[in-house]
């Protein structure tokens, strides 16, 4: 599987050479492109579709249809632009499209003897203020907040502005890298699963050095439940999300309803039973 940040000259003049094909996600008509060779070459099931006998291809415009299930409701414009964005560069962020990934870390603490005989828990680079330090580390340092989303202009993906500030706050970023790892999944593209399996671990990984789980919870949820609802019981991702779930169920049954609605159908249920004894063991470990 090629993309162009991994391919030769000469293959990267073919493929630039092709001719444009326009992908329209599901829930509108807002275009995306794409060269066709590089499709071709990172998707044989997306392009043999995109070539076969359908009105679109004439057009030479793919539209993702839903299907009887409302499956296909998920290929979002906000997919299909980290999709392309991956198959040119090798690698996709939320951050473009105006999803930040910021997870709270923990700021070290210091105890500090005020006065009085009284002890105070306060942040390391406060306490540093209060005492007029100047070697303040720099990694001691909370990181900021992230910018407000920015306009989506971008080469690959037709040019257009992106949603307002509250359209993009609908979307976390859990959701979509597993709405990619799931369309990575249908369309054959390993390579791409692998990307967004370990942004799912990495966002979680800092989830659980973070100061509290409680306001990534519904992240979390809506995770169990995408990927629940959309993986063969067989899938990796789903069984190491079966560990991973296990580990942090005291803090999950914090949302009862939520929980109870996860393992309604039985197949969740089954992974958190198969890894309720060696829930003790940290999933972040050994992860396969």
């Amino acid at each position: 599987m090629v993309t162009l940040a991994n391919i030769s000259a000469e293959a990267l003049s073919s493929i630039l050479s092709s001719e444009p094909i326009t992908l329209l996600p599901s829930d509108s008509d807002s275009p995306v492109y794409i060269h066709e060779r590089l499709l071709s070459s990172v998707s044989p099931p997306l392009s043999a579709a995109y070539q076969g006998e359908w009105k679109e291809s004439k057009s030479r415009a793919y539209k993702f249809l839903q299907d009887d299930e409302g499956f296909y409701t998920d290929v979002t414009r906000d997919l299909l632009i980290c999709f392309v964005r991956w198959a040119y560069l090798g690698d996709y962020s939320t951050e473009m499209i105006g999803i930040p990934s910021f997870v709270e870390e923990p700021v070290a603490m210091e105890e500090v003897f005020v006065h009085d005989g009284f002890s105070f828990m306060i942040p390391k680079v406060e306490k540093d203020k209060i005492c007029g330090s100047q070697d303040t580390s720099v990694d001691e340092i909370p990181p900021a907040a992230p910018d407000t989303p920015i306009a989506r202009h971008d080469k690959f993906d037709g040019g257009e502005k992106g949603p307002s500030t509250e359209m993009a706050n609908a979307v976390d970023p859990l959701h979509l890298h597993i709405q990619l790892y799931v369309f990575a999944n249908i369309y054959l593209i390993d390579a791409l699963k692998d990307v967004s399996k370990e942004k799912i671990l990495e966002y979680l990984r800092k989830v659980d050095k973070s100061l509290s789980k409680a306001p990534y919870t519904t992240k979390i949820f809506g995770l169990l439940e995408y990927a629940s609802r959309h993986l063969s019981d067989d899938d990796p991702l789903l069984n190491w999300l079966g560990r991973y779930a296990s580990w942090n169920l005291t803090a999950l049954r914090q949302d009862a309803r939520r929980l109870e609605n996860l393992l309604g159908d039985g197949k969740f249920a089954v992974l958190l039973i198969r890894h309720v004894r060696p829930s003790q063991r940290n999933p972040f470990i050994c992860v396969s």
